[in-house]
């Protein structure tokens, strides 16, 4: 089972007094004094304590908030859009690291230096941020508070994915890029066997508490902190850290589609609410994913299952599990929560945008790093001694 822990509180240090005198002699009187303040451990073994705010929201991990989002001369850093037939390829300064980000407004490119955003309607910079040795801390940003995390310069960074603000950034974690789940007001970030839930708008730790690696990794559903161990699930309430219940199940893999948990157990799909913990409904399985079914995405009225070596993909009614179709040579990489067409690899290495209604393939594309948005595919080329965003819109 799991086990909360305390969160100690940050240490308040006075500065030295420093006085002069007058006659060219100088005299130096230094004074200190140090404050610790050291909370008492949680006298209620269900609850994961509150830790004191280590920061102001605007100073996380000792480095202020900055912004830098003005674009440069011209439009800043991106070039002129070439289009030929459904595909236009807009040149940057770099090639973009992983997967483009889209949002309602703009779409996001990692590149080596810095974080950039292009206006999808204009195909214009609309903002960047200095960003080196960087990483996607979570595959999608979250569209209640419009922040992306990244990690630059061994930072957790949340950048505004509409202005590029940054809001806060925190080097607590040092030179780590572990993934994050992200949910409406928090992330979670796990770090071997400890989990961090950490406050979205301010970057400040709220609750921590002990969590062994599991085969489903900590996830956040609705206002809930879905844990797992070998032989459970478990729901805390996300802002108190409170126990809300346990169901002695062991999962292969969950998912949150519209504020539910979707939880694979054997070879059935259960659906919990996350405030009770009340089985919504099972569905059994007429003809699973051979070696076990893995749950990998959802979108529209679909799950999308894959086996266990992630070979194959195929889709399921959320409701009433009937097969829809079933991928032999694909390998579903579509975020959790996929809009419009579902991206996978093909046995011949290509990416290819499925139909998730049907499985066939709308387009292949020739090269890695792609996202679809709803009729639209995103992908970081190389162009050059550079990259370029290569657009592709959908038959």
């Amino acid at each position: 089972m799991c086990h909360t822990r305390l969160v100690g509180s940050a240490q308040d240090r006075a500065p030295a007094a420093v006085g002069l005198a007058a006659a060219a002699v100088i005299v130096l009187v230094l004074g200190g004094l140090i404050v610790l303040g050291v909370l008492a451990g949680p006298s209620d073994p269900g609850t994961a304590q509150s830790s004191a705010p280590r920061s102001s929201p605007t100073t996380i991990g000792g480095r202020p908030s900055v912004t830098t989002n003005q674009p440069g001369p011209g439009g800043g850093t991106v070039g002129r859009p070439a289009t030929s037939a459904d595909e236009t390829l807009v040149p940057l300064p770099g090639r973009p690291f992983d997967a483009p980000l889209a949002t309602d407004a703009a779409v996001i490119a990692l590149l080596p230096d810095q974080l950039l955003a292009i206006d999808r309607t204009g195909l214009t910079e609309l903002w960047r941020v200095p960003c080196h040795v960087g990483r996607w801390a979570d595959p999608t940003p979250s569209p209640e508070h419009r922040t992306v995390l990244v990690w630059c310069d061994q930072e957790l960074t949340a950048v505004d994915s509409d202005t590029g603000d940054v809001r806060w950034r925190s080097d607590r974690w040092g030179a780590t890029f572990a993934p994050i789940d992200v949910g409406a007001d928090i992330a979670l970030l796990t770090i071997g066997d400890t989990m961090s839930v950490i406050d979205l708008s301010t970057g400040d730790v709220a609750w921590d508490m002990t969590a062994p690696p599991a085969q489903v990794p900590p996830m956040t559903v609705g206002d809930a902190v879905i844990v797992t161990d070998d032989r459970s699930i478990v729901a805390y309430d996300a802002v108190s850290g409170r126990s809300r219940w346990a169901h002695e199940v062991q999962p292969t893999s969950a998912l949150d589609v519209d504020g539910e948990l979707y939880a694979m157990i054997d070879t059935s799909l259960v659906v919990y609410d996350p405030a009770d913990g009340a089985e919504v409904r099972r569905i059994d399985l007429a003809n699973p994913p051979v070696g076990g079914p893995q749950l990998v995405s959802s979108g529209g009225d679909l799950v999308i299952l894959s086996d266990w070596f992630r070979t194959s993909t195929a889709a399921i009614g959320r409701t009433d599990g009937v097969t829809r179709w079933v991928r032999p040579d694909a390998a579903a990489k579509t975020a959790p929560g996929f809009r419009g067409a579902l991206v996978v690899r093909l046995d011949t290495e290509a990416i290819s945008a499925l139909d998730p209604q049907t499985g066939e393939v709308r387009a292949t594309f020739g090269t890695d790093g792609c996202s679809a948005d709803e009729d639209e595919v995103f992908c970081g080329v190389q162009q050059g001694d550079d990259g370029a965003l290569a657009i592709w819109r959908l038959p």
